[in-house]
């Protein structure tokens, strides 16, 4: 049996195995289409907070051993913060002029718009590499003057209820703090949980 290489002609394709014409109009679209929409897809995972002014991190300024116990190295968190039923994000970036670094959460509104908040900023651009976020489940934190560390002040609680998920923002076997979304006041708080 003789193989034919296939060919198009015009609009129709030949087939390589029989005389018979095809009508095809844009053969390469639809795989352009899929290759655009992924290589958008992956450009918008990589990078989904982006703040003037600030970068992720480098190798360099991760490079701790301890940062080789969570995937993302202590960087990035997502989860549902604000009890919307969609998925936000906080991610720690540091100065691109190097002077210092944050914690930042871009934080959807319902209407698949976002907000980004800063949450908390430090000017010694060394303590990143102590530094680091995970995800905090919904659920009942003692606060460090629960725990006794320190005495409680008029006002500040002993424990506190979260009900959705949150962000612990911890200093690597030192303090911690849970940043948590307040409904009534429509903001961020935040509650020291370790000295």
């Amino acid at each position: 049996m003789k193989h034919r290489r296939a060919e198009t002609d015009g609009d129709f394709y030949v087939s390589p195995t029989s005389d018979r014409r095809q009508r095809v109009k844009n053969v390469r679209t639809p795989f352009t289409v899929v290759i655009i929409f992924l290589s958008i897809l992956t450009a918008c995972s990589n990078n989904t907070l982006a703040v003037q002014g600030w970068r992720s991190p480098t190798d360099e300024e991760l490079k701790s051993g301890w940062r080789n116990e969570s995937d993302n190295r202590y960087t990035t968190v997502k989860g549902d913060f604000n009890g919307d039923g969609v998925i936000d994000e906080a991610t720690l970036l540091a100065r691109t002029d190097g002077s210092g670094f944050g914690i930042f959460v871009r934080l959807s509104r319902g209407d698949r718009s976002y907000e980004i908040y800063s949450l908390d900023e430090i000017s010694d651009p060394k303590m990143i590499s102590t530094m680091g976020i995970k995800k905090a489940p919904p659920g009942i934190y003692k606060t460090v003057c629960g725990k006794n560390y320190i005495d409680c002040q008029k006002g500040e609680p002993s424990e506190i209820h979260i009900k959705n998920e949150a962000i612990e923002y911890f200093k690597f076997e030192s303090a911690g703090s849970l940043f948590y979304w307040d409904a009534a006041s429509n903001s961020f708080k935040r509650i020291w949980i370790s000295d």
